[in-house]
Parts: structure tokens; C-alpha cells; sequence
């Protein structure tokens, strides 16, 4: 199955009780959607990162590259969001679920 056949399938599906058993995935991953929350992630992770450095806390990192260092921050920003929305949760579950056969 091509990714292109299981993402059309995944947006266009909007039975409940279809395959996957959920509505349809355009509000997660439309384009306009998707790059909105990307942005939200990474500008949380900036945030993040700024409070940090005004704590000196960046400071006692300096053993480590500024890429992981800002990656870090990205995961942090991605955890609390994952804290504060479970339907992610879920739906990264399906997708990868549903995407297992494209990466192997």
C-alpha cells in the first residue's frame, strides 16, 4: 500500500466506525492545521528556551552541541503539549499503526 493510497484514506475516511474508527485526521493534518501547530510547538520551545537562559540555566549546558541543546527544548515543548492534548496521543497511535507497512 503506497503513503499516499493510507494518507487519502486517512482524510477522507469519516465513518466512526470505519478502519480506523475515528472522524476524519484533517484538523491534525491539513496544511494550514499542521503548520500551524507546528509553529505553536516551536514557538513554546523558544519560549522555553529563553526563560532558560535567563535563568542561567543554558549556561550549564555548555558540554553539549546548541543542536541538541534546542532539541531538548523541542521535546520538552512537544511533552507538555502532550500533556495538555490526548487526542494527539491517540491519533499518533493510529497513524503509526496505520504507516507500520510504508516503513518497513
Amino acid at each position: 500500500m503506497s503513503a499516499d493510497r493510507v494518507l487519502r484514506q486517512l482524510l477522507e475516511t469519516d465513518d466512526p466506525d470505519g478502519p480506523l474508527g475515528m472522524n476524519p485526521l484533517e484538523p491534525y493534518v491539513g496544511p494550514i492545521e499542521f503548520n500551524n501547530n507546528i509553529k505553536d510547538i516551536i514557538e513554546h520551545a523558544r519560549y522555553l528556551k529563553q526563560q532558560a537562559e535567563q535563568a542561567g540555566a543554558v549556561d550549564l549546558l555548555t558540554r553539549y552541541q546548541p543542536v541538541d541543546i534546542d532539541r531538548a527544548f523541542l521535546m520538552i515543548a512537544v511533552e507538555q503539549y502532550d500533556d495538555e492534548l490526548k487526542m494527539p496521543g491517540v491519533v499518533a497511535r493510529i497513524l503509526k499503526r496505520t504507516m507500520h507497512s510504508i516503513w518497513d
